[in-house]
């Protein structure tokens, strides 16, 4: 069996969405950074409660200790969708 990875030159046409959970001050750099959604608790509960439109989380190690334990229950949720 042969694997491997192989890049396409104009991609698979798929649109990421990207999640940055960030806090208020870091907002405008995400943004600017070309994240398709940004903020924290508004999102956090949006994930909780099943929210699934997104492909890419990206967050900052301060926030990844906030809600652990909830977090790991939506999380987990998420992945197995």
């Amino acid at each position: 069996m042969v694997r491997g990875v192989v890049s396409l030159p104009n991609g698979t046409g798929k649109t990421v969405r990207v999640l940055c959970l960030c806090t208020p001050d870091k907002e405008e750099a995400a943004k600017a950074a070309g994240a398709d959604y940004v903020g924290l608790d508004e999102y956090i509960e949006k994930i909780k409660g099943g929210w699934t439109d997104i492909d890419v989380i990206i967050t900052m190690p301060a926030i990844m200790g906030k809600n652990r334990c909830s977090w790991s229950r939506a999380w987990s949720a998420w992945f197995d969708a």
